[in-house]
């Protein structure tokens, strides 16, 4: 049984392994996404922000007291230029590869829904080469409306 709660304290060195797992992943789009092994340490600050933060948290699935996913969302108020004042952002969403097509994803991001409360739109931002990522999104109803391009000078 699928167990979803606020992340706390106790959970950050658990959610860590799941962190570096889809950074890796994401390694393998783009070396923008590699993480540098010398810094490693720098991953705890990060997490503790987002559950310390007023505008943000961390949500994980446990089974069997072993967290399996989790989801970030962070609320945002927008410049008050724009029509649309409030959104959501999700700012990672990982289920672990062998538990992968359960309904965890679906059930991390009602969570976070919930935890938005009211906001004009939800966004999510992931890896144009991530076809997981772009078909659980495009299921779920969201649209892809923008692109985002680098240059990697070097």
């Amino acid at each position: 049984m699928v167990k979803i709660k606020k992340a706390e304290y106790s959970d950050v060195e658990n959610i860590k392994p799941l962190f570096l797992n889809i950074m890796e992943y994401h390694s393998t789009f783009n070396e923008i996404f590699e993480y540098d092994n010398d810094e490693i340490s720098h991953i705890y600050p990060l997490i503790y922000k987002y559950i310390d933060e007023n505008n943000s948290d961390i949500f994980i699935a446990e089974i069997n007291n072993q967290i399996v996913g989790y989801i970030i969302c962070t609320k945002i108020e927008r410049p008050r230029i724009f029509k649309l004042k409030t959104k959501g952002r999700i700012d990672g969403l990982y289920v672990s590869s062998n538990i992968r097509n359960s309904n965890i994803g679906s059930k991390l991001l009602d969570t976070a829904v919930e935890w938005f409360g009211i906001v004009d739109y939800i966004e999510i931002e992931y890896t144009n080469q991530n076809n997981l990522a772009e078909n659980f999104w495009k299921n779920k109803g969201f649209k892809l409306i923008n692109n985002y391009c680098i240059n990697n000078f070097r």
